[in-house]
């Protein structure tokens, strides 16, 4: 009687939890599209500046939290903030202090070791290394496809960047929950091979319905075989970043980065796949 009495509680539980998800999404949505999609790029520049300062905070706090490392945290805001600057540095200015970021970043890092008399140490450092080149680099190229020309096809590739992530992550949710049987990977156990799969279909059929419906608004000819193929690779791409998230979690000890969007966890939770799809998206679309 009690374990019955449990599992309807946890069935309660995972319906509500469920109905969130569906409820922010429904708000989100929406709002993602009109920020980074339809806004100009000084105020897409300032909101990925913003979004990846919070996701920066989730990464920090994880690992700060639960001791497992201790990151620094002042340079690794300061470069979440930089995206704000994207458009307002020459591109070919911007790409060269791209490069040069990354070794001033591990010198300021190991000099801080020497510094602070081993207090801080190698674990610190490439937690902190890792946190940026994960967090606000992928970001900038979320600011990079935006801001290509001709702009309003670098719109449309930004909104596509977005509808294979959610298509894939929604669908491989529904599926997985539903349907799943097999385990994909012992790194996160909820994940399966049938939701896996499915992720595939929901981040090609996504994308090929924003591309039918762009195209014939915008009377444009963009290739669904050129869409096909792309959508499948972000979606393997992004499936990867899912379990890559997952492995800081466990490794941390917990469930979510935090509880910002209800029934998704933390803005890291919701963006993981996304993170690591955008510099191979920035480079598939530049082969179109």
């Amino acid at each position: 009687m009690a374990k019955k009495k449990k599992t309807e509680e946890n069935n309660e539980k995972s319906k509500t939890k469920t109905l969130k998800r569906y409820l922010t999404t429904l708000v989100g949505l929406p709002l993602v599209f009109v920020v980074f999609v339809f806004s100009n790029n000084y105020v897409m520049d300032v909101a990925l500046a913003l979004v990846a300062i919070c996701m920066m905070h989730e990464y920090l706090h994880c690992f700060k939290s639960t001791e497992k490392a201790n990151p620094t945290a002042w340079i690794s805001y300061a470069c979440c903030a930089l995206i704000g600057l994207t458009h307002l540095i020459k591109e070919e200015i911007g790409f060269k202090l791209l490069v040069f970021m990354i070794p001033l970043i591990i010198f300021i890092l190991s000099l801080e070791v020497i510094i602070t008399e081993g207090k801080k140490n190698i674990i610190d450092v490439m937690t902190t290394l890792f946190g940026i080149l994960y967090i606000p680099l992928s970001m900038l190229f979320v600011s990079l496809i935006r801001g290509g020309t001709p702009a309003l096809i670098h719109r449309i590739y930004c909104g596509l960047l977005f509808a294979t992530s959610w298509g894939s992550d929604g669908l491989a949710y529904i599926i997985g929950c539903k349907f799943g049987k097999h385990k994909l990977t012992p790194i996160s156990p909820k994940k399966t091979v049938e939701g896996a799969i499915a992720g595939i279909f929901g981040s090609i059929g996504f994308s090929l319905v924003f591309i039918l419906i762009v195209n014939l608004i915008f009377n444009l000819t963009i290739s669904y075989w050129q869409i096909l193929i792309i959508s499948i690779i972000l979606a393997i791409i992004g499936q990867v970043g899912d379990i890559a998230a997952s492995a800081i979690k466990r490794y941390c000890g917990i469930k979510d980065f935090s509880n910002l969007l209800p029934g998704h966890g933390g803005l890291l939770d919701r963006l993981d796949s996304l993170l690591f799809i955008t510099p191979f998206a920035y480079m598939l679309f530049l082969m179109i």
